[in-house]
């Protein structure tokens, strides 16, 4: 399908959108167009979402889909998208129910500092919050906004962003079905502002794991200078595969965390009985913290350099 007819069906909203994106006239699609594309899926029948994956998967990548007989990956992850979409996934891709069971899994001491919860942002009581905090989406991804000085906030539009963002279902507005989005309750959520002592930023340390065996941890460092991506197995040893998102290896490498074994074994109990789960931390001063439990990294569109590592990881999913 050509890419005027893939989003031609999404009207005129979505196209005029497109085509202002386009001729740099803005820079992002605006929740309207979003919601439009979002409301084609929604009324799609199950019977056709095999169909419009392959069309998804396709545009994205440029690669066809195979779903009968997956091997890559990016292939794998597309089938988990369609049959393996349980309710447990869905408690723990929300932000907020997630959090419930990491206290009982591993202790809420792994826990980010939770502030508050609503259900619109009508509700958030801006003077009974910190200076600094960050405002999240439990729904979806990139849904973030870090509040550095509350004093030059516009909380106006602040409010006008989150309330746009709880219209969105996840599991549709990309047309790519990450099934296992749609039924979380969209909520508001208010995390205590982390940063290192020394200023340096955050890492992310996303541990990729089979069949509840974490096999290597995808590093995201330098976000403030230029974000870079690294890949390491479980000694430390650097790999020399990168996928998933167009960002180059650190120029300088990742020093191991010195919380790296305690990652490690964590990664382990909270990935037990899944056929693929990315779950992530932090470190920070000292101390590990958890970000997410991610099943459709990057929806699983996303290219390996070199392409083999995209079948080799694919042999680690035991469907």
């Amino acid at each position: 399908m050509s890419d005027f007819k893939y989003v031609s069906r999404f009207g005129i909203i979505y196209l005029t959108d497109l085509m202002l994106l386009k001729l740099g006239v803005k820079k992002k699609q605006s929740n309207l167009a979003l919601l439009q594309k979002q409301k084609y899926f929604e009324k799609m029948s199950p019977d056709e979402y095999e169909n419009e994956l392959k069309n998804w998967f396709y545009k994205e990548s440029g690669r066809k889909l195979d779903l009968e007989n997956p091997q890559t990956f990016t292939e794998k992850i597309q089938w988990l998208k369609l049959h393996d979409s349980t309710n447990e996934k869905t408690i723990l891709a929300d932000k907020y129910l997630v959090r419930e069971w990491i206290a009982r899994k591993i202790g809420d001491k792994y826990l980010i500092p939770l502030i508050g919860v609503w259900d619109k942002a009508e509700n958030i009581e801006y003077d009974k919050l910190p200076r600094q905090f960050v405002l999240k989406c439990n729904h979806g991804c990139a849904m973030n906004i870090i509040i550095k000085d509350k004093e030059k906030a516009n909380q106006g539009a602040i409010n006008r962003q989150l309330n746009g963002w709880l219209k969105i279902n996840y599991a549709f507005v990309t047309g790519d079905f990450q099934l296992h989005y749609k039924d979380i309750q969209p909520r508001i959520i208010a995390e205590q502002f982390m940063n290192n002592a020394n200023g340096e930023d955050l890492c992310d340390y996303k541990f990729f794991c089979f069949n509840g065996e974490p096999k290597y941890c995808q590093v995201i460092n330098d976000r403030s200078v230029g974000e870079t991506i690294d890949f390491y197995d479980m000694n430390w040893n650097h790999q020399d595969f990168v996928g998933l998102a167009p960002c180059p290896n650190s120029p300088k490498g990742c020093e191991k965390p010195r919380t790296f074994d305690e990652m490690k074994k964590l990664a382990k109990v909270l990935a037990e009985g899944f056929k693929f789960v990315r779950v992530d931390f932090y470190e920070i001063n000292g101390a590990v913290y958890f970000g997410e439990m991610t099943f459709t990294p990057g929806g699983g569109s996303g290219r390996f350099n070199p392409e083999s590592a995209d079948l080799m990881l694919g042999k680690m999913i035991k469907l």
